[in-house]
């Protein structure tokens, strides 16, 4: 097998939770920014649900088992919420 091919299989797909309103276009220009950043880099599998903004931290960011979290922090409960994952944001 080629070395190519077997550093390709090697590699595990990070989970990244996305934290970011969709509600404005400034927001969809930062999620704009992370899937480019994804497809010049390593791909990434990311969990993103629909968030408006000042909405309450998503109920399944507590039980969120991923590699880390990209978030757009705008509230202190969401902020709270994501310190209290202990995952890199």
């Amino acid at each position: 097998m080629p070395a190519k091919k077997r550093e390709q299989i090697a590699v595990r797909r990070r989970q990244v939770a996305v934290l970011i309103e969709t509600s404005n276009s400034y927001a969809r220009g930062l999620l704009q920014g992370v899937v480019h950043y994804i497809r010049e880099h390593q791909p990434w599998s990311f969990h993103l649900m629909e968030q408006g903004r000042g909405d309450d931290p998503p109920a399944w960011l507590t039980a969120w088992k991923g590699d880390g979290i990209i978030a757009r922090i705008e509230t202190p409960r969401i902020a709270q919420a994501v310190v209290r994952t202990g995952l890199p944001a």
